[in-house]
């Protein structure tokens, strides 16, 4: 069973989580990030697949209510940054309608950024966003369309 791990950049706060990658300590030493394993040392720069599959980054951003509590619809998501490859959009609605969207970015290609329009059959009060990316994310922002809805009998 691959173990999970979480790396912490202690001088920014950010904090990492692998999977699939089975080592049990981790440190930066000469410009180098060292893996350590039961089987001996790896240098992290030299780890591109795991077992012949790409490695996919995860952002997992948490639900947001949009500083309201109205229902309302999410219509487009625009991550700024730099992307290349497939980019997956995972929309997620306090009633657990999900909905998940792909789109192939070029690296050198602009605006640079993805623009990602979301369908109308989801509605909620918040909203989860998950975004997914295994070749080259540079996440800048992330920002989105919000129409708010009228308050009906049953929301």
């Amino acid at each position: 069973m691959a173990k999970l791990t979480l790396a912490m950049n202690t001088a920014t706060g950010a904090v990492s989580q692998y999977m699939g990658l089975d080592f049990n300590s981790a440190c930066e030493f000469d410009g180098l990030v060292l893996l350590a394993s039961d089987s001996g040392l790896l240098e992290f720069g030299d780890v591109q697949t795991d077992d012949g599959a790409g490695i996919t980054a995860t952002i997992g951003l948490p639900p947001a209510t949009f500083n309201t509590a109205k229902q309302k619809r999410l219509r487009r998501v625009y991550l700024a940054g730099t992307f290349s490859g497939e980019v997956g959009l995972t929309v997620t609605d306090d009633r657990d309608n999900v909905r998940t969207y792909t789109q192939t970015c070029l690296k050198d290609e602009l605006p640079a950024g993805v623009n990602f329009p979301v369908g109308r059959d989801g509605k909620g009060r918040y909203f989860a966003l998950e975004i997914q990316n295994s070749d080259e994310i540079y996440l800048d922002s992330v920002f989105a369309l919000v129409n708010f809805l009228d308050a009906k009998v049953g929301d």
